[in-house]
């Protein structure tokens, strides 16, 4: 799935500015090492406690009048990072039945992930969930990074940071892949961080196709996820047929199979609590008909969003479905984006709190992002599907926030083209930097995306060997310019077997927040 490069900027390699924080990091030793780590433990005690009080809904905790007498705040940066990695998307049920030939099979199955912590960092580490058998897996000269290692199962990436700065924070990606068996495609997602709620636009559990949660909690304390349920076909919450309550326990894993749980729909909007302490959550999605593979992948949760924003990571000839979810009566526009502007707008109505489920059609010549402008507030999910001489692949595209500074990592085998969609009314310049998989850079470009355009460049642009890129906004643009990586295997394309997968950036911003003291600890975001 090649995107034809747009010309516009150059994309001349140019000397990297120095990064002497980001090398002190990677390479900090010695008696110092352990005055430093004395520090960041503390702060990271600090932070996780606030982090706590950021992730649950802002509702006042106490009269606020009179506050001033005997009180203090101070400002407190997150300096341990810990990003949930999924396993390997496999086949739920492996047992055989009948003949040989009827039985399901995983076929050639394989899996990657990689690790990178950008930056200001001490250390980067991986465990699994109960956090036993830590290893330091990393190796690096400008950063951090991690790669040739399976995604056999589910894992914890830990990024402890000298400070908190721009540019500073880490990612990660897994990615799965077969050209033979039951689940042929490609499937990936970068690394999800815990939350005490997340939302996702799940697809039409129709025959065929699974989807199931999967929750993890990677704390020492239990507690009870909630799964709530909304549907295409009023605005009333659904009841769960299958229970909508999960005990997990401390250091574990538990799946839902949202397909039996919430049938008959067209598209359903779930939301994930939990009431104890903060989780992670993923949806893996798989579909066939009969004998024939149609797809796998997993989804994200989906924030939020308001104005104009870009859903990037699409090809041309690829069928898209869009999906919506609004608490207000609304339209929306949905715009194809190419390296000319805009073209072909579609309105859909939305009703609050129903999903709304759109047919886009196929994606137009060189369109490579979507723009969708709301009034209020919106969660969006496009599925995009490519087909091949039956068999079919697809990829969820959601929106990401755009930041100043943020990265994307590519997994051992697995190549991708970076896309860039400019909401703005300006040109916009971002500044690229290319990473190989022992962390040393490539070299830094730079680019302009027009404004109301798309436009895209291959990873090996930026150096052979590229594993980890990030990206710089210059200017005034910020808010404008999102980015993600379409993503492609070499096996699967020389075996002609339909590919589809976009993982979105990462954002590489201070996760800061003022604590109140008072007769209570109180939090708020800034």
């Amino acid at each position: 799935m090649t995107q034809a490069q747009n010309s516009t900027g150059s994309t001349e390699p140019k000397p990297s500015p120095a990064k002497e924080t980001a090398k002190h990091g990677a390479r900090h030793h010695g008696h110092g090492a352990l005055w430093v780590a004395s520090i960041v433990s503390g702060l990271a005690v600090v932070a996780v406690a606030a982090a706590s009080f950021v992730a649950s809904p802002a509702i006042p905790l106490v009269d606020t009048a009179g506050r001033g007498v005997g009180a203090s705040s101070q400002q407190v940066s997150q300096t341990l990072l810990t990003g949930y990695c999924p396993a390997q998307l496999g086949l739920q049920d492996q047992e055989s039945y009948g003949d040989a030939e009827f039985s399901v099979s995983q076929g050639n199955l394989a899996s990657a992930v990689r690790y990178s912590a950008i930056g200001s960092v001490y250390g980067l580490s991986v465990s699994g969930l109960a956090g036993k058998e830590t290893k330091d897996l990393t190796t690096g000269s400008d950063i951090l990074t991690s790669g040739g290692v399976s995604a056999e199962s589910s894992s914890l990436m830990s990024a402890t940071l000298l400070g908190a700065e721009d540019g500073t924070g880490s990612t990660g990606t897994v990615a799965s892949w077969a050209s033979q068996g039951d689940i042929q495609g490609l499937a990936a997602t970068s690394c999800v961080d815990s939350s005490l709620t997340s939302s996702f636009l799940v697809p039409s559990p129709e025959t065929g196709r699974t989807n199931t949660l999967v929750v993890a909690n990677s704390s020492n304390k239990p507690t009870t996820v909630n799964v709530r349920f909304w549907g295409t076909d009023s605005n009333k919450e659904i009841a769960a047929s299958t229970g909508s309550a999960l005990a997990l326990g401390a250091h574990s894993e538990k799946t839902l199979n949202l397909s039996a749980a919430a049938s008959g729909k067209k598209g359903v909007y779930i939301t994930v609590s939990s009431t104890v302490v903060p989780v992670y959550s993923v949806v893996k999605s798989s579909a066939a008909s009969g004998l024939t593979s149609k797809g796998v992948e997993y989804l994200r949760p989906v924030d939020s969003t308001k104005g104009d924003t870009a859903l990037v990571g699409f090809s041309t000839k690829q069928a898209v479905t869009l999906r919506a979810f609004s608490g207000t009566d609304q339209e929306i526009s949905a715009s194809w984006m190419n390296g000319d502007g805009v073209q072909q707008t579609k309105t859909v109505s939305l009703s609050a709190h129903q999903v709304a489920v759109a047919d886009l059609g196929e994606v137009p010549d060189g369109a490579t992002a979507l723009q969708v402008t709301s009034a209020d507030p919106v969660y969006v999910s496009a599925e995009a599907t490519v087909s091949l001489d039956g068999q079919s692949d697809f990829a969820f595209v959601q929106p990401t926030p755009s930041v100043t500074r943020s990265a994307a990592a590519l997994p051992d085998g697995v190549s991708g083209t970076l896309i860039f969609a400019n909401t703005g009314d300006h040109d916009a310049s971002v500044s690229i930097e290319g990473f190989d998989a022992q962390g040393a850079s490539l070299g830094e470009h730079k680019i302009t995306v027009n404004s109301r355009s798309s436009r895209t460049m291959a990873s090996k642009d930026l150096g052979k060997e590229a594993k980890t890129v990030t990206v710089t906004h210059d200017g005034s643009s910020v808010e404008a310019v999102t980015w993600g990586v379409q993503l492609s295997v070499d096996s699967l394309s020389k075996a002609k077997v339909a590919e589809a997968s976009v993982v979105g950036a990462t954002s590489l911003m201070p996760r800061k927040t003022t604590v109140i003291a008072e007769r209570s600890l109180l939090a708020s975001v800034e």
